[in-house]
């Protein structure tokens, strides 16, 4: 027993040593355990930087970036054209050398082949696939109009065949060449082949195809964008149509394997579309049946962009999104997040949480600039990479990564404020940034974040902001009356910073110190001129409007004459206000006199209503000039304005007015007298007057150089390219640009503009000029007016808990029962009716307002008050119709929104164009409602009542008409018994000879509003 007792325990020994040396070996062996040391992503984690651009031969431009994962290579690509740009003559293609840093050129078999050399098509867009394949886009050069080569019906499932396999067919020989072509080059084959994809085919309403300025390639499934910005995802297999979106994407679309994504209307969310081939066919022109659902949005943010509009129409072109990084071949439907490059920054949204995170600050990357649009943008190895141009051909490549992690020094803010969204001021903002990288600048337009996002507010906000001392370092103050925070010290004095940059910079004096204070408290960063111009001798005799009025009347001669009374209501609150205020308070006597100056002066055009924002007429060229009867007012805002007027002193008679000009600053911007970086701020300041802001193509005015003004008229007249280098270039400068400039130098007078009086005037002038109303009448209702608009932006009227709708209207349009019957519509679809009526008999509408808002009946207040303001007139009394909508656009709320009932009258088109340009007016068409029931067979002219309006009936084609119109109703859910009940139901209200009669009336008044609106 003893011997097998030490067995055992050797045994266990020996096992025990085992278990240990196991025990040791897997802890050996282990793998680590993995430690989260990533950091969390913050604003500040990512960095841009630039790759350096390769030496470029003249006359070469970058076509594409793009990235080959199979090589794991960043490739860049260029062109060559001949001389008109007609050809593309070659390409090359570089390789960026990670080690070297630096493009490479490269040979790449394909480059070699006919269809990249000596032909008129141009490379648009490259990508490579997952297995390699390089997808070309390539864009005729030549504006033909092409015929599609096939049937490209989309039911059938059919691809388009190529326009090499079609050659040899007579009838396609007679065809022109495609706009576009599709290529695929096979990298194992090293063959070129031609794509038919249906989308790249797809044509518009007059039969011309939709180029494709996009496309993304996901799998076996590609997303294009068309010139329209309509999207569409394929599968290259089958050709099916998986997706489609719209015509507001922009340049954005891309995909995954689940979803298309696209930029939604207002450019701050992404729409997501499924992927589905059963659910999706649509028309091939370029009316969209699209099967994007706007509910299936990701939210951004709050501020809205639009192609549409020029002060974001660059935000709108510059998004992208990327849902994939190209250096990856497999699982790539595991990523989970998207990101979006933008001029605000660079963000990336997390599917998983809904996180949307921003890796970069607009103000921090180049695109960020509103000159610089983004012409591709990828990721590759968790780097985002972006070629980017602007409109001089200057490029830049971004690679947007974030570092590893170190211990930054913590950066100090610098805040510019500005009411609204300036692109000018953002590029300005940018450029900053780059050349100060220690701060942390940060520009947020305020009306993007206001609950009332009124200029006034802003003030409001500004004020309070100074008086709790903190303000932004630099304000932007277009837009505010600045003298008020200068009087109380809340700007710095730039009196003593200015001097050295007026001489050094050369900028034109009187302009820098237009302020009416001795000391200058803010810049401006470029300037509009007004000038004089015309027939010789009245330019001659317009130093004084004494001078003018003597000269009118003893030669029977009108300076005004292509004027409208709008544009002259401008003229007067503009170039005479000295002659019409005693320390800016208008004097009702002096603007009478003047107005009765004016009616010896002026023959309003009354025809004349294209008014651009200033409202002055558009430079006219030099042969149309010749022989100019009258005087004019030239606005020059831009180096085009300029060289127009320049050409006029050279090639024709006109004179431009040396004496009486005046300027607009644009752009102004003052600095914080609490501001604990001063240096920075007037760096800011110094930026403003730099070389590239100066001659920046988005500048939106003159440039406050001279020297830079000169040389741009130079190059323009020579029609070259500014140089950007500030000096007298070799184009010589013409003594027209010289006068001119010398012209410029002689404004001493600043532009100040009454809003409110000129409103006014705009409302009272045509009726005077008209005869209507005498000159007393005229300038003491212009005055009032004024006044009262300038107080109604303290008045805060409390919410109805249902909307307030003001129906305001002369009896000849609006009738007694109009009320009641729109209750009645609106009760019918469950809205709490609070409707107010102003009906005066025998009144037009203009005079009815003016009577409205006079001392007689002070019912302005319920303007006022009301939610929704709806104007029920003919288009007999132009002049009271404007003058109606001039009365509502003052008195009424901010939010509050205005309707104008409008049939088809012959002066209707003339009064929407008034009004449009003027006031925020939604119309309401009729469409000849009441004209053409009066000529219906079934209804005798008799059956309408004496004023016109056909009682009930009348009051409710137009009660449909607005809800169909305000409330976006379906019209074609009301109840054939609230037509019924809306019909007369009295023999006295129907004027009708007997109760027959009535009956056959109602019911063919019932059969046409049926018809009318197609109701069952």
């Amino acid at each position: 027993m003893g011997r097998i007792k030490q067995i055992i325990v050797i045994l266990l020994i020996l096992g025990l040593g085992g278990g240990c040396f196991y025990l040791y070996n897997l802890i050996q062996t282990r793998p680590d355990v993995p430690v989260n040391t990533e950091k969390e992503i913050e604003l500040g984690s990512y960095t841009e930087t630039y790759l350096s651009l390769p030496d470029m031969d003249d006359g070469e431009e970058l076509v594409d970036l793009v990235y080959n994962a199979e090589a794991a290579q960043l490739e860049l690509y260029s062109c060559f054209y001949n001389k008109d740009k007609s050809l593309t003559m070659g390409y090359k293609q570089y390789i960026y050398n990670t080690e070297k840093e630096e493009f490479e050129v490269a040979y790449p078999d394909f480059l070699a082949l006919p269809e990249f050399s000596s032909n008129n098509y141009v490379i648009e867009k490259l990508e490579y696939s997952d297995n390699g394949n390089l997808y070309i886009l390539m864009h005729k050069l030549s504006d033909m109009v092409i015929t599609p080569a096939d049937d490209t019906s989309e039911e059938k499932g059919e691809a388009a065949e190529s326009t090499a396999e079609a050659k040899g067919s007579e009838e396609k020989e007679t065809q022109k060449d495609p706009e576009q072509v599709f290529y695929r080059y096979l990298k194992d084959k090293k063959y070129l082949e031609q794509v038919g994809v249906t989308g790249l085919y797809r044509q518009n309403s007059d039969g011309n195809i939709l180029l494709a300025k996009s496309f993304s390639l996901f799998g076996h499934n590609m997303t294009i964008t068309d010139e329209i910005g309509n999207s569409y995802t394929y599968n290259l297999n089958s050709g099916e149509l998986l997706a489609s979106a719209p015509g507001y994407a922009g340049n954005t679309s891309t995909l995954d394997d689940s979803y298309m994504y696209t930029m939604n209307i207002s450019f701050n969310g992404i729409v997501k579309t499924p992927l589905d081939s059963t659910n999706t066919k649509v028309s091939v022109t370029s009316k969209l049946a699209s099967k994007a659902d706007e509910s299936n949005t990701i939210s951004l943010w709050a501020h809205k962009a639009s192609l549409t509009a020029a002060k974001t129409a660059s935000e709108a072109n510059d998004f992208r999104i990327i849902t994939h990084d190209s250096s990856v071949t497999s699982d790539k439907s595991k990523a989970d997040e998207i990101y979006i490059s933008c001029e605000d920054g660079v963000y990336s949204y997390s599917k998983t949480t809904g996180k949307l995170t921003t890796l970069l600050s607009g103000t921090s990357v180049i695109f960020g600039k509103p000159s610089v649009t983004q012409l591709r943008t990828l990721m590759a190895d968790g780097s985002i990479y972006a070629l980017s141009s602007n409109k001089k051909g200057d490029y830049y490549i971004s690679k947007i990564y974030r570092p590893e992690l170190s211990k930054e020094t913590e950066k100090k803010d610098f805040t510019i404020s500005s009411y609204e969204r300036i692109p000018i001021m953002k590029e300005i903002v940018v450029t900053f940034a780059k050349a100060h990288p220690s701060l942390n600048v940060i520009y947020q337009p305020a009306s993007e974040t206001m609950a009332e996002g009124t200029i006034d507010s802003y003030s409001q906000i500004l004020s309070d902001e100074f008086k709790n001392k903190n303000a932004a370092d630099v304000i932007i103050c277009d837009g505010i009356d600045t003298s008020k925070f200068a009087a109380n010290g809340s700007f710095l004095s730039l009196t003593s910073f200015i001097e050295p940059l007026v001489v050094g910079r050369d900028l034109f004096k009187e302009i820098i110190y237009s302020e009416p204070t001795e000391n200058v408290y803010t810049l401006p960063v470029g300037f509009n001129a007004y000038l004089y111009y015309g027939r010789a001798s009245l330019i001659e005799n317009s130093g004084s409007l004494d001078e003018m009025k003597n000269y009118a009347m003893n030669n029977n001669a009108k300076f005004f004459q292509n004027e409208g009374s709008f544009e002259i209501a401008d003229i007067i609150t503009s170039f005479y206000h000295g002659n019409i205020a005693s320390s800016n308070v208008v004097d009702s006597a002096k603007l009478q006199s003047v107005l009765e100056t004016f009616a010896a002066l002026a023959a309003p055009a009354v025809e004349q209503y294209a008014y651009s924002s200033s409202s002055f007429s558009k430079i006219p060229s030099a042969e149309e000039a010749n022989g100019m009867k009258d005087m004019r007012v030239a606005s020059v805002g831009t180096i085009l304005a300029a060289e127009r007027l320049t050409e006029l002193i050279k090639n024709s008679d006109v004179k431009i007015a040396t004496a009486n000009g005046i300027f607009e600053p644009v752009g102004m911007v003052g600095i914080n007298a609490e501001c604990t970086n001063t240096s920075a701020a007037q760096d800011f300041v110094k930026t403003m007057y730099s070389e590239e802001i100066q001659s920046s193509d988005i500048l939106g005015a003159l440039p406050l150089s001279r020297s830079i003004l000169t040389d741009m008229l130079s190059e323009e007249e020579a029609n070259t390219t500014y140089s950007g280098t500030g000096t007298k270039s070799d184009v010589n400068v013409t003594t027209e640009i010289t006068e001119f400039v010398k012209i410029l130098d002689g404004l001493n007078s600043s532009y100040y503009h009454d809003n409110p009086l000129s409103t006014g005037l705009k409302a009272y002038l045509e009726l005077y000029f008209d005869g209507t109303i005498d000159a007393e009448t005229a300038a003491s209702g212009a005055v009032k007016f004024s006044e009262k608009e300038s107080a109604y932006t303290t008045f805060d009227a409390s919410k109805n808990k249902a909307p307030k709708i003001l129906l305001i209207g002369s009896n000849y349009m609006l009738n007694a029962k109009m009320k009641d019957t729109l209750t009645n519509v609106l009760t019918a679809y469950g809205m709490e009716p609070n409707v107010v009526t102003c009906i005066h008999e025998n009144m037009s509408l203009g005079d009815q307002i003016i009577y409205l808002t006079g001392e007689k009946y002070d019912t302005y207040t319920n303007v006022r008050d009301a939610d929704i303001i709806i104007l029920c007139e003919n288009g007999a009394n132009v002049a009271g119709a404007v003058s109606a909508a001039y009365h509502v656009e003052a008195y009424k709320k901010p939010d509050a929104k205005v309707y104008y009932l409008m049939t088809d009258d012959e002066n209707s088109e003339l009064i929407k164009k008034r009004m449009m340009v003027f006031s925020d007016i939604t119309f309401i068409p009729l469409y000849g409602v009441h004209s053409s029931l009066a000529g219906t067979k079934s209804v005798s002219v008799s059956a309408i009542k004496k004023d016109g309006t056909g009682g009930d009936f009348m009051g409710y084609i137009d009660a449909m008409a607005i809800m169909k119109a305000i409330f976006k109703t379906d019209i074609s859910d009301v109840k054939e018994s609230l037509i019924t009940n809306s019909m007369v139901t009295a023999k006295e209200d129907s004027e009708l000879s007997t109760d027959d009669y009535f009956i056959k009336l109602n019911a063919a008044i019932a059969k046409y509003i049926k018809k009318y609106y197609g109701i069952n």
